[in-house]
């Protein structure tokens, strides 16, 4: 019998590529991730509660898939950098697009949004891992931090 104390439990993130590489959508621009992040954006709660999202690219900046962080309140999200650059380099992610909705509609990024895009550009950087924008998401347009020569 092994001994419990050898053990150990393996820790899964799973991801299923219905896509050849190909046939991945491109981003190229801004409005590129704003497309693909409200195609899997419940419309239905948009407007309800702050959600965090992660797009993971590969090196042709093509998306590998959509990571669902996490959900908050009308007014906020949790933000765990561990639990982002975890996902995106077992994903084999080489760049990130974060994403999180304005219930209120406001698309203007409040201080906290910026400070957190900040932390977590400086974690991509040591991990070799960029982070090429963060857009906040509304069903009536969008604020992408490139646009606006925010990402610093």
């Amino acid at each position: 019998m092994t001994h419990p104390l050898y053990i150990l439990n393996e820790i899964k993130v799973s991801y299923t590529s219905h896509l050849e590489p190909e046939d991945r959508m491109k981003i190229g621009r801004p409005l590129d991730s704003y497309n693909a992040l409200l195609s899997v954006w419940n419309m239905d709660t948009i407007d309800l509660y702050e959600e965090m999202k992660v797009m993971m690219l590969d090196t042709s900046s093509r998306v590998i898939g959509v990571f669902n962080h996490s959900t908050g309140s009308s007014a906020g999200v949790a933000v765990d950098s561990k639990l982002i650059f975890a996902t995106a380099l077992k994903a084999n992610a080489q760049s990130i697009v974060l994403a999180h909705n304005h219930p209120s509609g406001n698309l203007n990024p409040s201080h906290a949004d910026r400070e957190i895009t900040h932390r977590l550009i400086e974690c991509g950087k040591m991990l070799e891992l960029p982070v090429v924008d963060h857009i906040i998401v509304s069903r009536k347009g969008f604020y992408s931090f490139v646009d606006n020569d925010a990402m610093y």
